[in-house]
């Protein structure tokens, strides 16, 4: 008995650390899957501090607004865990300015050339965002200055539609 309970014991410490660390906003800064050329931009973006002065969790459901080339979406991709998730609001699909459409194609083949992307859903910016009342925080990182107008009333309605009560619109 004492061998068995021996062995469950260290099964179980030997496990422990990966699920940890699969939740770990630094383990996911400092993941292996993040772009060389991503990382080397983390001193001046401060990511860490960032999600942690928003309070994002693991288990949340975020909103990424614009996420461009996907620097944030690695991160939060890697740190964002079932019952979490995260939904990226980028240009829309069917939009007619080529710049929109060619960072969308790009930032689709970036979702789909991992698995770590599987919890990703990829939504248009201008649509509803999400099912209302059904988000803990919808974040955005250096993107006002591109919505001037009325963009940006609408982006806010949908963002606030989609919150919580009491959820966290994060902006940088």
């Amino acid at each position: 008995m004492n061998k068995l309970l021996n062995f469950l014991t260290l099964v179980f410490l030997i496990s422990v650390p990966s699920y940890i660390s699969a939740h770990d906003l630094m383990a996911a800064v400092q993941s292996e899957d993040r772009s060389t050329k991503n990382i080397e931009r983390d001193q001046y973006r401060n990511p860490v501090e960032t999600l942690s002065f928003f309070e994002i969790k693991p288990n949340m459901k975020v909103i990424e607004l614009s996420p461009g080339g996907g620097w944030y979406t690695e991160i939060l991709a890697n740190y964002l865990h079932e019952p979490g998730m995260l939904i990226a609001a980028h240009f829309d699909k069917d939009s007619e300015i080529g710049y929109f459409k060619r960072g969308r194609a790009n930032f689709e083949k970036k979702i789909a050339s991992s698995p770590m992307y599987s919890n990703v859903e990829i939504v248009d910016l201008s649509s509803n965002l999400a099912e209302e009342s059904s988000v803990d925080a919808v974040i955005t990182f250096r993107n006002l200055h591109n919505w001037l107008g009325p963009q940006m009333d609408s982006i806010f309605a949908n963002s606030f539609k989609a919150l919580k009560t009491g959820g966290i619109f994060g902006v940088v």
